[in-house]
């Protein structure tokens, strides 16, 4: 993980405790739960980066075949 950084953030009293649950649930600490939450909310961006280009990529194709 490399060096650690402690960060201060505010949640909704409803979001903390789902949150809360969620860490003991898993058999996770709160920290290791953000963790994952912001490691997928990361790779979601890039997917949808990721198809946002392959259809700019596939109209541009289609316009080329068109002409």
């Amino acid at each position: 993980m490399g060096t650690a950084v402690k960060k201060t953030i505010y949640l909704s009293a409803d979001l903390a405790r789902d949150a809360d649950a969620l860490a003991r649930a898993e058999g996770k600490t709160l920290s290791a739960v953000v963790q994952d939450a912001l490691r997928q909310a990361r790779i979601g961006r890039r997917l949808q980066e990721l198809r946002e280009y392959q259809g700019v990529r596939i109209l541009s194709l289609r316009e080329y075949l068109d002409e």
